[in-house]
């Protein structure tokens, strides 16, 4: 049973690692754009 919330709170940790790289990218792009 803990084995299962461990992995379900890893996918979230990798889901929040994914938007965060996503909005690096929107901020770059908008800083290019200037």
């Amino acid at each position: 049973m803990k084995n299962l919330k461990r992995k379900e709170s890893s996918k979230s940790d990798n889901d929040s690692g994914k938007t965060k790289k996503k909005d690096k990218i929107k901020d770059k792009a908008a800083k290019d754009a200037e």
